[in-house]
């Protein structure tokens, strides 16, 4: 029986979610502000690192899932430093 990859830590820390320890594809909800329907759309394949939302077609590795979490995250921080700042 295969190992479990790295990769369903990764997928649970960086999506919050609770991911199984697997070497296969994990169906997830998708973590993008802008998904028209983020549950269960996102598949995360657990043994190398790769995922795709069926929904809002994004897709990558775990370094592409890692900078457009940190620039979702930039952004909506950004507005609301705005928002604040204009009132």
């Amino acid at each position: 029986m295969p190992k479990p990859s790295n990769f369903s830590k990764f997928f649970s820390v960086y999506l919050s979610q609770s991911v199984a320890e697997s070497t296969g594809e994990e169906k997830l909800d998708c973590p993008f502000e802008d998904c028209p329907n983020p549950e269960n759309h996102f598949y995360a394949n657990c043994s190398d690192g790769t995922w795709h939302c069926k929904r809002c077609d994004k897709s990558g590795n775990a370094k592409t899932l890692i900078t457009l979490i940190h620039q979702q995250a930039f952004a909506l921080t950004t507005g609301l430093h705005h928002q604040f700042l204009s009132e």
